[in-house]
């Protein structure tokens, strides 16, 4: 019988009980609110199963934004009297915003949880006006103001929006209080600040109240500078401020100053500011606006002004005012003299901010004529604000001079004739040494009369033959390394994009390295084909690559390459490229293009 007892017992023990208090339950930390006033409200699924995002539909007057898209998850298990109860909650953390005045219904809110469905218990919301800017602000214990420095504007320009908060100097029994810690006391949770913040300029301030008589005041205030990226209407604000304001104090723990033992709910709001963006209008607007809007100058330039033909021009223009950012340049297809001028890439330029204010937009452009030419004006226009006028500019033409591919008609000389004036005669080297410039290159190797001094003469005897060709081969290396600038670039061009391959690792993000690779292949063709200095976009490489015959395949992987790396500077996503890869595969084609090239 005892034995019988003693494992009834064990077994009561031992028991489990199964899950209890299954459901959803949406709690707030307040259900009476002012107007902008935003409090922080949970939706707790107790022993439900891991459950679905729920749909959150609110009245109007009412917003409650979801924090975390998934819920955080706790388990906790009690014994009680021998029995084991076990407790597991998903959560999800909102925030509650009053936008109006009203009585509200909040929920019933369906979740959906281990094949189940459950509803929360309808909540009810007061949410009333509130009286704080109905008295002077030397009246109130805390205050907040809004203000900006235009109501009206056009989209891309931008205003200033200004919050101050005051908060009257704690006084106890008549006796003003050292405490300057006043905007901790502001309740961030509750409050609803939009952009501005967390960091404030504090000063000092002095406020009369409706009886005259005059207070010390805390001054907080933050000024954002906000860019009109819409045409339309939107709103500054409402703010609402709501401060634990300290009633009475006590010593730190730790002995260092004062620290609020009492407080009492104070509030504030500013209401919104409605700020109205428009548009360019569309009467009288030129062919060649690009949605620029502001004050600008613009100039343009080219390097180098004398090419042969079939290399490029490297056109540059200016943009120069303010704003700058986002601002587009001009559209080159529809420049008419430009294009029956000129050939080139018709992507839309991309600029670069160089200075204060200005914006480069570069262009490698070909010449389809030789001879005295010239790229003709840049039209381009912006919308001047001020004036509320279209405003057309245009650059000054740019005289450039467009040799022939053979560098011209072949200078005459007589070969053969050894008096001393004659064999003097000097030769100028038009474009790239004498080759290029003479139609059949037999004319410069026949018939050619060489004379030796006596001590050259011995000098040369004197070597034996190898060495002397050695010598000889040397000598002609190093005066044509000096004499022609495009065959010491090329000869160079290797070497220096290895190194810039090399050092492109060092860069601090994944996107620096990225655009230092693109960099020393563009700066490689640029040097191997002897191009002029200027940036190279990655459709004047195509173009370049695919004039000077190489491989199709191996144009279009380089390519590829140099637009994903402009994709990443503008929307960096390098970490998702592999570095060491891609810088074998640059080193690849440079070594390609090194064997075709040559």
């Amino acid at each position: 019988m005892n034995r019988l007892l003693a494992i009834l017992l064990s077994g009561a023990f031992c028991s489990s009980v199964p899950a209890q208090n299954v459901g959803v339950e949406l709690q707030l930390e307040s259900r009476t609110l002012e107007v902008g006033e935003t409090v922080a409200a949970q939706l707790v699924c107790t022993n439900t199963g891991s459950p679905k995002r729920p749909p959150l539909t609110t009245p109007t007057g009412l917003s409650l934004d979801l924090l975390n898209a998934t819920p955080s998850v706790s388990s906790m298990t009690s014994i009680i009297n021998g029995q084991r109860s076990s407790r597991q909650t998903y959560t999800y953390s909102m925030r509650l915003t009053a936008q109006k005045s009203g009585v509200y219904t909040l929920g019933p809110f369906a979740v959906e949880a281990g094949g189940k469905t459950y509803q929360t218990r309808p909540v009810r919301i007061v949410v009333r006006d509130s009286d704080t800017n109905t008295s002077p602000a030397g009246d109130k214990l805390a205050f907040v103001a809004l203000d900006v420095s235009r109501k009206s504007l056009y989209v891309t320009e931008s205003f200033e929006a200004t919050l101050t908060i005051g908060l009257r100097k704690v006084y106890i029994d008549g006796q003003l209080l050292n405490y300057d810690r006043l905007l901790q006391s502001v309740n961030a949770n509750a409050s609803t600040l939009g952009d501005f913040g967390p960091q404030f300029t504090p000063s000092e301030m002095k406020l009369a109240d409706s009886n005259g008589v005059r207070h010390e005041y805390l001054i907080y205030r933050d000024r954002k500078t906000i860019r009109a990226e819409q045409v339309g209407t939107f709103d500054v604000g409402p703010i609402f401020l709501k401060v634990d304001y300290p009633t009475a104090f006590r010593r730190s723990f730790w002995g260092r100053g004062l620290e609020p033992s009492r407080s009492q709910r104070v509030t504030a709001r500013a209401d919104a500011i409605t700020v109205e963006v428009k548009g360019p209008p569309a009467e009288g607007r030129p062919d060649d606006f690009t949605g620029a809007i502001g004050r600008y100058s613009i100039s343009s330039s080219a390097k180098p002004d004398r090419i042969t033909q079939g290399q490029p021009v490297t056109l540059a223009i200016s943009i120069r005012g303010n704003p700058i950012d986002g601002v587009a340049g001009p559209d080159l297809t529809k420049q008419p003299e430009l294009v029956s001028r000129f050939e080139f890439a018709t992507d839309e330029l991309r600029g670069d901010v160089e200075k204060k204010n200005t914006k480069v937009f570069r262009r490698a452009i070909f010449p389809k004529q030789q001879g005295d030419q010239t790229i003709p004006p840049i039209r381009w226009s912006y919308f001047d604000p001020r004036s509320e006028k279209y405003v057309s500019l245009s650059t000054k033409p740019i005289p450039i001079k467009v040799d022939p591919p053979t560098g011209g008609e072949a200078p005459t000389f007589t070969l053969g004739n050894e008096t001393e004036n004659q064999a003097k005669t000097p030769l100028t080297v038009l474009q790239g040494g004498i080759s290029p410039n003479v139609v059949d290159p037999n004319v410069v190797l026949q018939n050619q009369a060489v004379a030796f001094i006596p001590a050259q003469i011995a000098t040369v005897l004197a070597c034996p033959p190898i060495l002397y060709l050695l010598l000889t081969l040397f000598f002609r290396h190093r005066a044509r390394i000096q004499s022609d600038r495009g065959y010491a670039r090329r000869r160079g061009a290797r070497s220096r994009a290895r190194a810039a391959v090399s050092t492109s690792r060092k860069e601090k993000t994944p996107a620096d390295q990225i655009e230092r690779l693109a960099g020393a292949l563009t700066s490689f063709v640029s040097d191997v084909f002897n191009l002029p200095p200027g940036e190279r976009t990655w459709s004047d490489i195509e173009t370049i690559l695919v004039m000077n015959g190489i491989d199709e395949n191996l144009t279009r992987e380089m390519v590829e390459f140099l637009q994903q790396s402009d994709a990443i500077r503008y929307a960096p996503a390098a970490e998702q490229v592999n570095f060491d890869e891609t810088a074998d595969r640059v080193q690849r084609w440079i070594d390609l293009i090194e064997k075709t090239a040559t």
